[in-house]
């Protein structure tokens, strides 16, 4: 599926190449499939195009993560900091940078500041609490708190973090959440 949307989004891009968002979501597909570096390129070009787009940072910098340079994502993180600094993208891409850094004061304080703004919901909560847990080195509480959030708002992204935490808390990992996710989802490769 993910070369599929490549390949659409790729022949938009050539009928449009002044189209950010076909060139964010080039970012986006690479960055899933792996490819962090074509992924910077793609969202460098949304940049171009759009400056003023604040998520179209937030996704760079979450490349740049991915590809092992915290220090472009520093910078990438800061110029969407200035252009929105209440973005939910961005204070959620600081959160999960300053857990898995073992920062976790500061990373619930992103969190606690996050519920204050109201600026996600229950499902976001949970899962990022289990990001705390995973970081504490609490997996079998983290797995409980990934099976809410993914029945709040079902995922795949949630059911591998289940998976993989439950899998840390107790040697086998409970793979209910990724059955159902497959059951409704069976074209999901």
């Amino acid at each position: 599926a993910t070369g599929e949307v490549r390949k659409l989004a790729g022949e938009v891009a050539r009928d449009e190449p002044a189209n950010a968002e076909v060139w964010n979501l080039l970012g986006l597909t690479d960055r899933s499939a792996g490819s962090p570096a074509d992924a910077v390129v793609n969202f460098g070009k949304a940049i171009e195009l759009r400056p003023n787009g604040a998520l179209y940072r937030v996704n760079l910098a979450r490349a740049y993560l991915v590809a092992g340079d915290d220090e472009a994502a520093t910078r990438a993180m800061a110029a969407a900091r200035q252009l929105e600094p209440g973005l939910l993208q961005l204070r959620s891409l600081e959160f999960l940078r300053l857990a898995r850094r073992g920062e976790l004061t500061d990373a619930r304080q992103v969190l606690d500041r996050i519920r204050a703004d109201k600026l996600g919901d229950e499902a976001l909560y949970a899962a990022m609490e289990a990001e705390l847990l995973v970081a504490e080195k609490k997996p079998a509480a983290a797995a409980e708190l990934y099976v809410q959030a993914y029945g709040k708002r079902p995922n795949l992204d949630l059911a591998v973090k289940a998976w993989n935490s439950s899998k840390l808390a107790t040697g086998t990992g409970d793979a209910s959440l990724l059955l159902d996710w497959q059951t409704r989802n069976p074209e999901d490769p």
